[in-house]
């Protein structure tokens, strides 16, 4: 519960708390990352006219003030009397401040991306768990199936321009109604009808690397029956026939080389990935509370590669996050700081008020799961 300053006697207690908070602040790298990415997005440098003029204006990011201003309600502050310290409900002598704004960022704020992604990790847990029990109600032993897409890509593409195509091919392949009458052609509803999938969740993400952005996604195909190896290969197939001819209807600019690799690149497929192995791309997982619902042999390591402070795996790539990360590290490196503060603008840009996570129309509803609610500036 709040204690109110006025409540407070001690003046040294409350300076006390304060060096605290300034010390978790420090040593908590989400608060650093955070600080950073709000000087890039500040920076004169990295900004746009129109973008510096609204700052010069007065009108900063809602990510520039998220933890550091008392939220405001129409034309009330949340807390009359100032901001209030709360004290921790689960660890004793734990303290933070109460009533301060929340961006609700998920892609250019790293404190509100962890505590979205724990909503997410929370939500997805259970939406695993769900489809399990009504498989074990209606006699069947349902499965998930994890795939992922990308496109081709280059150097000197921007990652507006590398989204934007990637969502036109995703909606052009979920729109292959023309196709359907097609006796040799397998559009997105015909694999759909064939491999009894019932609902998809899809999540987007991009890294960067010696070849430029990286936009791709993992989507979990959840099905009415477990499907062998051979299906495995013959939905893969399916998969990238539909794949390539949705990102040449989306005007996806390829070259002849990377059309013929695109049918052993673009699409992954995995049989029966494990709620942690996709969840683990936004939060952490308690594998032992879920283990009922998770393949055997997966561990810490594999759990958790992919979360809010994800690092990329490859030599030479980065995450948005590792762009911050590298500013951390090299402080006084300027050219480290403009190559990286450019990239991460440029990816806010592109991703900002954009969703994150897409199911399929009416599925959440199957599963019995209630809407996220992310209460900005609570």
């Amino acid at each position: 519960m709040p204690i109110k300053s006025k409540s407070i006697q001690s003046k040294s207690f409350i300076e006390a708390i304060e060096r605290k908070h300034s010390k978790n602040k420090s040593e908590n790298p989400k608060f650093r990352l955070h600080d950073i990415a709000s000087r890039i997005i500040l920076d004169p440098v990295f900004n746009t006219k129109s973008e510096q003029a609204s700052i010069n204006s007065g009108v900063y990011p809602r990510v520039t003030r998220c933890h550091k201003v008392p939220f405001i309600f129409g034309n009330k502050v949340s807390h009359v009397d100032g901001v209030p310290l709360m004290k921790s409900k689960q660890f004793d002598n734990h303290f933070h401040f109460g009533g301060l704004l929340q961006c609700g960022s998920v892609w250019s704020c790293p404190i509100c991306s962890a505590k979205i992604s724990a909503l997410k990790c929370e939500q997805i847990t259970q939406g695993f768990k769900n489809w399990q029990e009504i498989g074990r109600k209606d006699g069947k032993k349902y499965s998930q199936v994890m795939v992922s897409f990308t496109i081709p890509h280059y150097a000197n593409q921007s990652i507006y321009d590398l989204r934007t195509d990637f969502m036109k091919s995703r909606r052009a392949m979920k729109g292959q109604q023309d196709l359907l009458r097609n006796p040799t052609f397998f559009p997105w509803k015909k694999i759909c009808e064939e491999f009894g999938i019932c609902g998809v969740l899809s999540g987007i993400e991009t890294t960067w690397g010696y070849n430029g952005w990286h936009p791709h996604s993992h989507d979990i195909l959840f099905l009415d029956r477990k499907l062998t190896k051979d299906e495995l290969l013959e939905i893969q197939t399916r998969l990238v026939t539909a794949w390539i001819y949705a990102c040449k209807r989306s005007k996806v600019k390829m070259s002849l080389n990377q059309e013929t690799a695109m049918y052993s690149r673009s699409i992954r497929v995995s049989n029966a990935p494990t709620a942690e192995e996709y969840i683990s791309k936004f939060g952490a997982i308690d594998y032992e509370k879920h283990k009922d619902i998770l393949t055997p042999g997966w561990g810490a390591a594999q759990e958790l590669t992919k979360s809010h402070i994800k690092k990329s795996r490859g030599e030479g790539g980065f995450t948005p996050w590792d762009f911050l990360r590298l500013i951390d590290q090299y402080p006084n490196d300027r050219e480290i700081y403009l190559k990286f503060g450019r990239l991460f603008r440029e990816y806010v840009r592109a991703f900002n008020a954009k969703q994150q996570l897409f199911w399929s129309k009416g599925f959440k509803a199957k599963l019995n799961l209630v809407d996220e609610l992310y209460i900005i500036g609570r």
